[in-house]
């Protein structure tokens, strides 16, 4: 798991961070993050202890409630 889905700086809440390749001869990245607000139509805010360590039992939780939803 990433970094930055181990943050629990809230101001990671409701951000996708997404890659962007630097144009040029050599392969290069670099990671940006916007509101989820601004690429997707729904966001969905899950908490924050779905995305610490202790994810086995945090994602069947999240299964159960995306299948009821």
């Amino acid at each position: 798991m990433s970094a930055h889905m181990r943050s629990i700086d809230p101001s990671f809440t409701g951000q996708t961070v997404y890659v962007k390749r630097i144009e040029g001869e050599t392969y290069d990245v670099e990671f940006l993050a916007t509101a989820s607000s601004n690429i997707a139509n729904h966001v969905r805010h899950f908490p924050t202890e779905w995305i610490l360590p202790n994810m086995p039992e945090s994602l069947k939780k999240l299964m159960i409630t995306l299948h009821h939803s």
